[in-house]
């Protein structure tokens, strides 16, 4: 009688654990289909190792300013002398439009249409000028034998500010999201 109870106790738990496997699955593969490729990579533990480096961070996501909403903010200033607004901003937007690099949604990560891009820049309170955060998301790796830090960078989204009247407030609203090659 104990063996048996116990027998049937480990079959329960051997089912319960391959029904939560299976759901795990399942949760993972719907999640999957709204991934594009080079994210699916990623997920699945697979990207690209640089060789001879170790991956500390298999996918990290950051917000850069890249135009200060302050003109008195000294600091900022200073981060912001040597980057080329126009030319990085342009050159992407020139990439969607030739079909180099294909945007997506920021929030549900579907492809976008040249339309859907031309409609974003013809929205009230938008310009390429206010374009002031980029988004990156990248692998890193750390070689410690040469003490070298790489990143590869996945894709960049891209925000520009918005400005609440009578207030100094900044937010950014999103615009969309590239993968790199």
């Amino acid at each position: 009688m104990k063996s048996s109870s116990l027998f049937l106790f480990s079959l329960a738990v051997t089912i319960l654990a391959g029904i939560s496997a299976c759901h795990r699955t399942n949760q993972q593969a719907k999640q999957s289909d709204t991934l594009n490729p080079k994210e699916q990579q990623i997920q699945a533990g697979s990207p690209v190792n640089l060789p001879g480096s170790t991956m500390v961070a298999d996918t990290i996501v950051y917000d850069v300013l890249i135009r200060n909403p302050n003109p008195d903010d000294a600091w900022a200033n200073h981060c912001l002398k040597g980057l080329y607004h126009s030319k990085l901003v342009d050159s992407i937007f020139q990439d969607v439009y030739t079909g180099k690099l294909i945007p997506y949604t920021i929030f549900e990560n579907r492809p976008m249409t040249l339309a859907e891009v031309k409609a974003l820049e013809e929205t009230p309170g938008y310009a390429r000028t206010l374009v002031g955060k980029i988004q990156f998301a990248e692998t890193w790796f750390y070689d410690a034998g040469s003490g070298t830090f790489q990143k590869k960078v996945i894709s960049i989204a891209l925000g520009y500010e918005r400005k609440y009247s009578g207030s100094d407030m900044v937010d950014y609203k999103p615009l969309f999201r590239v993968y790199l090659k």
